[in-house]
């Protein structure tokens, strides 16, 4: 029996600022081969290691949440330059915004050319679906290693990549910056906040949510706790993170999608 749901403030807040542009060009999806590069399933029940402890203990309890439509694709499964420059930027009301969006566009298609086609990855997976010589935990700890070490490795690439095209993202990312620091001086205090490596890193791995540095866990920001300035700021992380996610495999955006529910939400532990 499924339990009537409880609307919960933080994880949707984790949402909007983990990814805060999954949802603003679903129309783009809508490339697809010509023919069928999976023609069946390696294995009946769905990868333990993907969900990962997390979902095992959240599964235990007495009420359960439901995403029922969530898409999880990378660059090699839409036209990269015209969703992002089009689908995803039309709908942006924020010109500083869409700008960055605009100038990502064709960074993202550039680095997008190795992201991991289908059949690829579907033969990892199927890999790893073979008898498990460790525990579940454990693969999903091994994973998350792998996750990070090629996130941070992504980073690296987009913003050496950004640079060689200019400053424009730079500018874009500096005067909102400065605008939020002008409505609070401590705004991300603990976190980059001129545009660096360092700011691409924890833009890719945390997007617009901030961090609490004595857990190391995930700070939900609110838009109705910000200035807009500052919501500003936050969602043009959740921008570069998008990108990041764009340039990941898909499993590994899984995975990452629930490692940051686990962090960000009282629902899961």
């Amino acid at each position: 029996m499924i339990q009537p749901r409880v609307f919960d403030e933080a994880r949707r807040s984790l949402v909007l600022g983990g990814a805060t542009m999954a949802s603003l060009g679903i129309a783009g999806c809508s490339s697809m081969p010509t023919a069928p590069q999976i023609t069946g399933m390696c294995a009946a029940n769905p990868a333990p290691f993907l969900a990962g402890p997390e979902v095992v203990a959240a599964w235990a309890k007495p009420e359960r949440y439901f995403d029922v439509h969530t898409h999880f694709f990378n660059a090699r499964d839409v036209p990269v330059r015209q969703y992002l420059a089009k689908s995803v930027a039309h709908n942006i009301e924020s010109k500083r915004l869409r700008e960055l969006v605009i100038a990502l566009a064709p960074i993202a298609e550039w680095l997008g050319r190795a992201a991991v086609p289908p059949k690829a990855e579907f033969d990892e997976l199927c890999h790893s679906l073979g008898p498990p010589t460790r525990s579940v935990i454990q693969q999903s700890s091994n994973l998350d290693v792998e996750i990070d070490r090629q996130r941070d490795q992504v980073a690296r690439e987009l913003y050496l990549e950004i640079l060689k095209r200019g400053d424009e993202i730079p500018r874009l990312f500096n005067e909102a910056s400065g605008n939020a620091k002008s409505q609070n001086p401590s705004f991300l205090r603990n976190q980059a906040n001129a545009f660096s490596e360092e700011l691409v890193r924890d833009a890719l791995r945390d997007g617009g949510s901030g961090r609490d540095p004595s857990r190391n866990k995930i700070s939900p920001l609110r838009s109705s706790e910000m200035s807009v300035q500052e919501a500003e700021a936050m969602s043009m992380r959740g921008v570069l993170q998008f990108v990041g996610f764009m340039l990941s495999p898909r499993h590994h955006n899984v995975r990452t999608f629930i490692r940051k529910f686990s962090e960000g939400a009282p629902t899961l532990p």
